[in-house]
């Protein structure tokens, strides 16, 4: 018995018809090219500056020009203004007449000293020395000018300096 190697078959083969329709195919192409040197001019003739003048053309048809329509807005600024200073009056109406009859007049002896401390130790305010001085005057409050005199010692007073002051600080009050 013969064994067949699949190795040696021909992979390349020949389509069913090919060789009945190749005479064909090829007689039509030499008389394709007979016709051609027959007729010289196709009778397609393209128009001077064609190409030049297709592509305006052409994008002008892609990209019609839009005719401005008027746009109508929903809110107009005559009625804006209108609804915003009758939201202001009613608000205005409702102040007046949900407001206490009596205000209530706040003397520094009701507020507390830890909080009016806070509040100008917060520098929601601030008063310079001359208008520290002139308050005083007027209240006529007592101050002493003097610092207390109490004996520091040396040490106390280097450790004073070196935890609480920064160099930058002292070089500036120095200089002024």
């Amino acid at each position: 018995m013969k064994t067949v190697n699949p190795h040696n078959q021909n992979p390349f083969g020949i389509p069913p018809g090919y060789m009945e329709a190749i005479e064909d195919s090829v007689m039509l192409k030499i008389a394709e090219a007979d016709l051609r040197e027959l007729v010289p001019n196709s009778g397609f003739k393209m128009p001077q500056d064609y190409l030049s003048s297709i592509e305006p053309k052409v994008l002008s048809k892609l990209n019609p020009v839009k005719e401005k329509t008027p746009v109508i807005t929903l809110f107009n600024k005559r009625n804006a203004i209108a609804a915003l200073a009758i939201a202001a009056c009613l608000l205005l109406i409702v102040t007046i007449f949900n407001s206490p009859t009596q205000t209530e007049n706040v003397t520094l002896a009701q507020i507390e000293t830890e909080d009016l401390t806070n509040f100008i130790s917060s520098d929601a305010i601030s008063f310079t020395d001359q208008e520290l001085v002139a308050f005083y005057q007027d209240e006529n409050i007592e101050f002493n000018a003097e610092p207390a005199q109490e004996d520091i010692s040396q040490e106390d007073l280097e450790e004073y300096v070196l935890d609480y002051l920064d160099a930058t600080d002292l070089l500036e009050q120095y200089e002024q």
